[in-house]
């Protein structure tokens, strides 16, 4: 059931992302959506995993997921108004995929389950 709300979880960032934005007006929310968004997706594939220790390799596809579509972002009008934003944006979320892996041990007192 994990893997089926991991996959289900992707395609809702996909939706998400690849939509117009809208201007909120508010400085800096896009990157506090980018951390609550790429946090719970390392999350959700932390609990995907039967073998923890292929954890390092779902957060590496997770960045590379989130590059594909900042790629994909800048080729589409109206999704991005300041384009330059994208790539700080993968970086960031490069940077925080990189940070969670210091979450695996909380993740795992949670979950209450053995590393395989």
């Amino acid at each position: 059931m994990s893997t089926v709300v991991f996959i289900l979880y992707a395609g809702i960032v996909a939706f998400a992302s690849l939509r117009p934005g809208i201007d909120d007006g508010i400085e800096h929310l896009d990157k506090v959506t980018h951390l609550l968004v790429y946090y719970i997706f390392a999350v959700l594939g932390y609990r995907a995993l039967k073998a923890r220790s292929y954890y390092l390799y779902v957060c590496l596809g997770i960045i590379a997921y989130g590059g594909l579509l900042e790629v994909v972002q800048s080729h589409l009008p109206d999704v991005r108004p300041d384009d330059d934003h994208g790539y700080r944006s993968y970086f960031a979320e490069f940077l925080w995929a990189l940070r969670n892996q210091g979450v695996r041990p909380i993740i795992e007192a949670s979950s209450g389950r053995d590393k395989a």
